[in-house]
């Protein structure tokens, strides 16, 4: 199938509901009802393209699970409510690119494992916590739309906290300015 527009009076969509499918685009209605993409929602969809509304408010974790074929996620906008990323919401996926949409919270290990992906921008209102960007070895450069979100020789960090550190990273940083530094286990 080329293209399912899924319209805004879909209320929910059960957990592997699009399981082995084949949809080149996969697209919600501005102004959906669909608040929340639950567990395994678009857990095995084959697609290239997904284009989620304005009015998600929350993507829990695996919603959009193992897709291995590249395919880019993409939002409505302007964006009429807050989206929260949970862990693990989109996980173990093919993305190369992804944009962060404003008034968005990225949780703990929201993208892993996304080891395809390459470039993050971050839109203004971005509230990025600790561990974001685990799982996600292969970001090279983030486009940064929010003034207290800084990206510089290979170090992503958020006012005086490290948030990431890329591959691109250069030889050397100075750490003077962080006041917390977060290392994994």
């Amino acid at each position: 199938m080329s293209k399912l527009l899924i319209p805004k009076t879909v209320t929910s969509i059960e957990g592997g509901a699009f399981y082995d499918s084949h949809i080149d685009t996969l697209e919600f209605e501005k102004d959906s009802q669909l608040t929340s993409l639950t567990t395994s929602s678009l857990q095995y969809i084959y697609s290239q393209r997904i284009i989620l509304s304005n009015s998600l408010e929350e993507i829990q974790s695996n919603a959009i699970y193992s897709n291995s074929q590249h395919f880019n996620i993409s939002f409505i906008t302007p964006r009429t409510k807050i989206l929260t990323i949970q862990s693990n919401g989109i996980s173990d996926t093919s993305i190369e690119t992804f944009a962060i949409p404003s008034g968005t919270t990225l949780k703990a290990n929201a993208l892993n494992p996304s080891n395809s992906l390459q470039s993050v921008t971050i839109s203004e209102n971005v509230h990025l916590e600790d561990n974001c960007f685990s799982g996600c070895p292969n970001i090279e450069s983030f486009f940064i739309l929010d003034n207290n979100i800084h990206f510089k020789d290979g170090f992503l960090t958020e006012g005086n906290k490290l948030i990431h550190i890329s591959r691109s990273t250069s030889t050397s940083f100075d750490a003077s300015s962080l006041s917390s530094i977060y290392f994994k286990r």
